[in-house]
């Protein structure tokens, strides 16, 4: 199955979340009931301009090797989640965001949480704001081509008055300005299958301009640092593509350094996508956290 053709299996509901947004969440049941059923539930948060279904293959590859619950949902306005009326778009704010989610659908029983860039920058701000959940609930993290501050852009001041001047354009959709042309250079490293790239541009085209512009701004803004050592009480790893242009190594480096006893993991040749360029690593990364949380 290439992404194009993926079909979403999961079961839809929706979660109201304190800002007044509307969270649409999917569930994918273990596979085989009649079989043992993992104690763990696996949660995954996306990234920037992305939604929920960028995980559907991965889940697919993780259900077929695991007999386990997996949740994962639209960040707000992405996807099918809108923004409510009192939220603001902010890094904390998706932490929350993440907390309504967690109480409404996975209420009891070990997490492992998978976020990747803006999904890896929520994991920190809940792990922030919520630090009574990590070890007791939340059993081990994923942190994928993220960052938890500091993050430079070559043309960051050009790229901020841009973004600062569609902030309030109409919900209307991102469409031609995401071409696959710019996005190869900028998501992938030196493995990128054209289905895989036609995919995540045909995602991000359907992302909103303010959504895209307001999120930029969170990100910018974002500094999770003080925080990250509260992951430290569980197993936690670290991917990073070797030539990830959006969160460089550097980033994950930072992490690792502030998680005590965090593992590190830098994929060769690899960029921001590490869900269609190493999945096979990233499965196995997975797995290991996985029986952690079992084993605790």
């Amino acid at each position: 199955m290439t992404p194009l053709d993926v079909v979403d299996r999961g079961s839809h509901r929706t979660v109201d979340g304190r800002g007044g947004e509307t969270i649409a969440v999917w569930e994918y049941a273990p596979p085989r009931p009649r079989r043992k059923v993992s104690p763990v539930t696996l949660v995954f948060a996306h990234g920037w301009t992305l939604n929920h279904t960028v995980w559907i293959p991965f889940i697919e590859r993780m259900q077929a090797a695991h007999n386990i619950r997996v949740v994962a949902y639209d960040q707000p306005g992405h996807g099918r989640t809108t923004l409510g009326k009192e939220y603001r778009p902010t890094i904390r704010a998706l932490g929350e965001t993440l907390a309504d989610v967690l109480d409404a659908v996975v209420p009891d029983g070990p997490v492992v949480l998978i976020g990747h860039s803006m999904g890896g920058m929520t994991l920190m701000a809940y792990a922030g704001a919520h630090p009574e959940e990590i070890g007791d609930r939340v059993r081990a993290a994923l942190l994928v081509g993220t960052s938890a501050g500091d993050i430079q852009r070559r043309y960051g001041g050009l790229e901020t008055v841009v973004m600062r001047a569609i902030h309030r354009a109409p919900m209307i959709p991102t469409g031609n300005f995401i071409t696959q042309r710019g996005q190869r250079h900028t998501l992938f490293g030196d493995r990128c299958r054209p289905e895989d790239l036609a995919f995540c541009v045909k995602m991000m085209a359907t992302t909103p301009l303010p959504t895209l512009s307001r999120y930029y701004l969170a990100m910018m803004e974002h500094d999770e640092t003080e925080h990250l050592s509260g992951l430290s009480a569980i197993p936690t790893v670290v991917m990073v593509g070797e030539k990830d242009r959006l969160t460089s190594a550097r980033h994950s480096r930072r992490i690792h350094e502030a998680i005590r006893g965090s593992r590190l993991v830098v994929v060769p040749g690899a960029g921001h996508m590490l869900m269609f360029e190493a999945p096979e690593l990233l499965a196995i990364e997975l797995t290991h956290l996985i029986e952690a949380a079992e084993a605790t």
